[in-house]
């Protein structure tokens, strides 16, 4: 049997005597501690913190449910690219498009250009509207013969409104003789198609005569566009939409607002011709009378050969017709002296 170790009894005679010696100082009087209790106590508080693992940081916790607030800006968001776009002719600040003729600049109605040769067709047009017209915009072929023309012609500037511009266009005269006409009509950013007249829906044109140059006897004695609201009076010597009765050549009478009718005047005679332009000799040969026209039973595109009351023939095509209630008739006339 081993004999025991010498350290072991001062072990516990070291800790009987340290153990004493806490219990005692839980009894010294209030005062300034001793010396040694201050050292023994700032040695034993830096073992302890030399013994005590680092503190370990956490990171800061995550909000997955709570949505992140976006601050305030004055940039508008873009729009995406399904948005719709603005009604037809206003603009997306609630501007209209309009346009006013205001003259051919070259090629005049019923110019005489030679079989097969080219031409530039350039019309003057104010923008009437209040939109400002831009590039996006462009001149588009709307009926009749193209006259071998593009289907667009974009404009090359920003024109604003009460500005004027010159759109022109390179077409070539077909080469069979005859009266050739091609309707064209402006188209905006949005993709809207709109015109002249007083609801912006009415073409511009280009007409020439391929061929012989006509003879004195088809001089156009009155050539003009003009606007007949119903029940009232038009002159077709002097191109006038509003004239007397006295002097009227036709009278759109509205009876009701399904029954409308052309109603010749003044012993002036009329026929609806069809979807060709009538040449003189053409009206001249028609079988013209007396007889109304109805008016639903009209489309644009329609000529019709008349005889005036003061004698003259002549033709007119149907350019527009407004619908509703109130109805307005647009012609693009000629007389012939």
């Amino acid at each position: 049997m081993a004999k025991p170790s010498v350290r072991q009894p001062a072990l516990i005679l070291s800790g009987v005597m340290t153990l004493s010696l806490l219990l005692s100082s839980c009894n010294l009087p209030t005062g300034q501690p001793t010396a040694d209790v201050l050292a023994t106590s700032a040695a034993e508080t830096v073992a302890a913190l030399l013994t005590q693992p680092p503190p370990i940081t956490l990171p800061p916790p995550v909000e997955t449910d709570t949505p992140v607030p976006i601050p305030a800006t004055d940039t508008p968001v873009p729009p995406t690219a399904t948005e719709v776009g603005p009604s037809p002719t206003v603009g997306p600040t609630g501007c209209t498009d309009k346009a006013t003729f205001v003259s051919d600049v070259t090629v005049p109605d019923d110019t005489n250009i030679p079989p097969g040769n080219s031409f530039v067709k350039t019309w003057r047009l104010q923008n009437s509207g209040t939109c400002a017209w831009n590039t996006n915009y462009a001149l588009v072929f709307q009926s009749g013969n193209n006259l071998g023309g593009p289907a667009t012609v974009p404009f090359t500037g920003q024109i604003a409104p009460g500005s004027t511009i010159d759109l022109s266009v390179t077409l070539t005269a077909p080469a069979a003789a005859g009266t050739y006409k091609g309707n064209w009509i402006l188209r905006n950013d949005s993709g809207v198609l709109f015109g002249i007249g007083a609801s912006a829906n009415v073409a511009f044109w280009v007409q020439i005569v391929v061929g012989a140059t006509p003879t004195a006897s088809a001089e156009i004695y009155t050539a003009k566009s003009i606007q007949v609201d119903q029940n009232l009076y038009a002159d077709l010597d002097d191109g006038s939409g509003d004239a007397s009765s006295a002097k009227a050549d036709f009278w759109f009478h509205a009876i009701s607002a399904d029954e409308k009718y052309l109603e010749p005047m003044n012993g002036a005679l009329m026929k609806l011709y069809g979807a060709s332009v009538p040449e003189l000799a053409d009206c001249k040969g028609a079988s013209l009378s007396t007889n109304r026209i109805q008016f639903n039973g009209l489309s644009v595109g329609d000529w019709i050969c008349y005889k005036t009351n003061e004698g003259r023939y002549g033709r007119f095509e149907v350019e527009g017709i407004t619908s509703g209630a109130s109805q307005t008739l647009s012609i693009d006339l000629r007389t012939w002296k």
